[in-house]
């Protein structure tokens, strides 16, 4: 079905490549990375990567812009996937801007409003309305993230919301997504964003699942102050209900067994950081975890960060004190960059320090080493070297080679 659609994608560019020509204005980037590593399995991987973002505005003499990207992976080593050749058409839309207050979409877009954070083969609509109003609707075939995906299944939902412009922005959301068996997702949440001063920040968001036997998936919020001369507070807030939170989940890597449904978390925090200088930032943190099969948790450090052209450094401490030996751990990261004419050099080392041994391993360390060069405005390209040693390698090397070319007026 994907290899299908990106065939569809690509004829469909070519389709409108006259309309793309006469554009006021088209831009894209292509982005080309080489991964040469080897598998926990000892496999010899190679694989390369190839992501095309296309945009182009002012179509056929109307306020209608295309946007489209997708990318392509062909193994030339050790396979790393399913296939040696994958690829993906990740969005692929028409947006129409029909008044100054109306917005809509075709296509396969990406959906972001509320509970909704998705990628839809189907349509979409925002309207402005009087007095801070705004409604936005989609509904669509989901796209999902493997291959066999859901194609029987639709999803629709909704996002009002009610904004006064430098007080608050507040939305209520909707979400359904059904399938042959029925009902599969149904979500709604409350998101916010207030600011009664220049100094003061407030965001947040609360999910509840009515498809779990009904329950709340999350509540996060947080608060930032400042600067106050040069100190800047907040503070941040979290409850994670997994039984609900990752239910009916879209995403393999959380489905269970791998996530437990009877765990939940509770993370309280705050964090503070003080300038300095214009060049010198120091900060720290402090969190607290509450889980209820893992015990508790405290996790606080602090760190230190430089920027004077041409340079840039830092480093930071961290130590995460919990009830359980895989919440006991030391982090450690020093790092360091330099910019010189067109070229730019970053050297990143990062250490975690166990309290007790996993698979006979006391550290986990990575070492990273980039060099990037921009050969024009549009072209660059780049090359980072990765050491890494942890309890699954004994000695780890990545080489990632990067080639990025942009065109277009926007460049």
């Amino acid at each position: 079905m994907r290899k299908t659609l990106f065939a569809v994608f690509v004829a469909a560019v070519l389709c409108i490549s006259p309309a793309l020509a006469s554009a006021q204005d088209f831009w894209a980037t292509s982005r080309t990375y080489l991964q040469l590593r080897e598998s926990v399995s000892d496999k010899d991987l190679a694989p390369a990567f190839e992501y095309l973002d296309l945009n182009a505005t002012d179509l056929w003499g109307r306020d209608i812009s295309f946007h489209a990207g997708g990318w392509v992976r062909l193994d030339l080593a050790d396979r790393s996937g399913e296939d040696d050749l994958n690829q993906d058409l990740s969005y692929a839309y028409l947006s129409y801007r029909v008044t100054p207050a109306v917005l809509v979409k075709g296509g396969r877009v990406l959906v972001f409003e509320g509970v909704a954070s998705e990628i839809v083969d189907g349509g979409y609509a925002a309207v402005a309305m009087p007095a801070g109003f705004r409604l936005a609707v989609y509904s669509g075939v989901p796209v999902e993230t493997d291959d066999d995906g859901r194609e029987g299944d639709v999803i629709y939902g909704a996002r009002v919301s009610h904004q006064r412009e430098g007080l608050y922005t507040i939305g209520l959301s909707y979400l359904k997504e059904d399938n042959d068996s029925g009902n599969f997702r149904e979500e709604e949440g409350i998101d916010l964003l207030v600011t009664p001063a220049d100094w003061l920040q407030v965001t947040g968001r609360s999910t509840y699942n009515s498809e779990s036997d009904g329950g709340w998936m999350e509540h996060t919020y947080r608060v930032d102050a400042g600067p106050f001369s040069k100190v800047s507070v907040g503070g941040t807030f979290s409850h994670i209900d997994y039984e609900h939170y990752f239910f009916n989940p879209t995403v393999s890597a959380f489905a269970f067994p791998q996530i437990n449904p009877e765990e939940t978390m509770d993370m309280y925090g705050v964090h503070a950081a003080y300038k300095y200088s214009y060049s010198l930032t120091a900060s720290a943190e402090y969190k607290r975890y509450e889980y209820d099969i893992m015990g508790g948790a405290n996790n606080f450090g602090g760190a230190v960060d430089y920027f004077a052209s041409p340079y840039r450094a830092g480093a930071s401490v961290h130590r995460m004190d919990g009830d359980t030996d895989e919440l006991r751990y030391n982090q450690y990261r020093v790092y360091a960059q330099r910019t010189l004419g067109a070229a730019d050099m970053t050297v990143d080392f990062f250490d975690v320090q166990y309290d007790e041994k996993r698979n006979d391993i006391e550290h986990a360390l990575a070492l990273v080493g980039a060099l990037g060069y921009n050969f024009t405005k549009r072209a660059r390209g780049g090359v980072d070297l990765e050491y890494a040693r942890n309890p699954f390698f004994d000695n780890e090397l990545k080489v990632f080679l990067k080639f990025i070319y942009r065109w277009g007026k926007q460049v």
